[in-house]
């Protein structure tokens, strides 16, 4: 039987159990001079970047979400179909890949953003 009894309760004391936990930052690839072009400012991008390739289960939590995401498929008209099977990245990415690596950035970055060519 459960006792609720509310003077026989205790506290749990977190100060000692919550470390802080630092990541070397990692950097993305820059354009470089980018005169003309619309510019997107992320500063921390470089930090965030550094969190998701240094701590596994979030890099991991974050892989399953996009690939549960993307799994899920897309229903297009045919035309639209042979549209997107035609995507390509660089080199062997499918529509579907490309996809996944969006979210992968706005869960990492906050935004996301693709080009077509």
């Amino acid at each position: 039987m459960v006792n609720l009894d509310i003077g026989k309760t205790s506290r749990t004391d977190l100060t000692a159990a919550v470390t802080d936990y630092t990541v070397s930052a990692q950097h993305i690839d820059s354009p470089g001079d980018m005169q003309g072009e619309t510019w997107y400012d992320f500063p921390n991008s470089s930090e965030y970047l550094g969190y998701y390739k240094s701590i596994p289960e979030l890099k991991k939590a974050i892989d399953a979400l996009a690939i549960w995401t993307v799994g899920k498929g897309v229903e297009t008209p045919p035309f639209s179909k042979v549209i997107l099977d035609r995507l390509t990245g660089w080199g062997e990415d499918t529509f579907q890949s490309i996809m996944e690596n969006l979210i992968v950035q706005k869960k990492v970055f906050g935004d996301a953003f693709a080009e077509i060519i």
